[in-house]
């Protein structure tokens, strides 16, 4: 059972440090570079504000998955006034009373930010801590950050965030109950509307994957506000070609392919049935390109 907690000892353990908001390509090179024996994540995030690239359910989950074993969320009101010494002997030595630490080469410490990794380096070896520095991680030329997958997603360019991330964006989410319009378009939808905190990538239908049971299905996304039919605020609405079924009060994960078009008003009923159609077989192209 994975643990969730502030600062706490855990004698002899293995300690990833960074934000890992996204879990990310980088983000993942840093834990798998932790020790699997007493793996634990210490998350400092002093920025609440950015829109996650993951729910916090799916980002546990992940973690879990990966080993680790404590995730320890320290109030970085508590830390941000610490000097770089303080930080490893209160919080690494004598608090948590970690054997090695782990982190990105970026990574920073101390009252404003003042330390960085090489000074984790020298402080860990006066207190007999191993220290690991993962180097820079890159994607065709470019560094990978949540920033530029954020920005990606924004730009609708699903490719190219899911190169970074490591993984198509996507969500676990439930579904609920809509308008069930899709049924009369012969398109049955599930609707499952983006809690605040989550990143909304840019509006617009997507070729996507809906996982169900053990099975992936290609199915086709809509995320916006359904201009044609109108809806309260933003939700996820997609529709699986080959399944047929009730999936009410479900939890669902549902990932992003590829962007195939905005969203736009159609004239009629008919005109917006024979869209969704399409996309559906736009969306089973690129599915089955990828098997192959």
């Amino acid at each position: 059972m994975l643990k969730i907690n502030g600062i706490e000892t855990f004698e002899g353990c293995h300690a990833a440090l960074g934000r890992f908001d996204g879990l990310h390509k980088g983000h993942t090179s840093v834990i798998e570079s932790v020790s699997n024996e007493k793996k634990v994540l210490l998350s400092i995030d002093k920025s609440k504000s950015d829109a996650r690239l993951m729910t916090r359910d799916e980002w546990l989950s992940q973690l879990e998955s990966m080993g680790v074993c404590s995730v320890m969320e320290p109030d970085f009101e508590d830390i941000k006034d610490m000097s770089p010494e303080e930080f490893v002997r209160d919080v690494l030595y004598n608090g948590i009373k970690v054997k090695s630490v782990a982190c990105g080469y970026n990574f920073r410490f101390g009252k404003n930010a003042c330390a960085d990794a090489d000074e984790l380096k020298k402080l860990c070896n006066r207190y007999g801590i191993e220290c690991a520095v993962v180097p820079k991680a890159m994607c065709e030329g470019e560094e990978i950050s949540s920033t530029a997958i954020r920005r990606y997603l924004r730009e609708g360019n699903a490719e190219q965030a899911e190169k970074m991330l490591g993984r198509p964006f996507g969500w676990k989410l439930v579904v609920e109950r809509g308008q069930s319009l899709g049924r009369t378009l012969g398109a049955p939808t599930i609707n499952q509307y983006f809690p605040k905190e989550l990143m909304m990538p840019k509006f617009g239908v997507y070729a996507s994957v809906t996982q169900l049971g053990s099975q992936l299905k290609y199915s086709v996304t809509n995320v916006g506000i359904r201009p044609t039919v109108g809806t309260d605020r933003p939700l996820s609405e997609t529709w699986i070609p080959e399944f047929s079924g009730d999936l009410y009060g479900q939890t669902i994960e549902v990932r992003l392919l590829s962007y195939l078009r905005s969203e736009q008003k159609f004239d009629s009923i008919e005109n917006l049935r024979a869209a969704i159609h399409h996309d559906g077989e736009c969306s089973q192209k690129i599915y089955d390109s990828r098997k192959q």
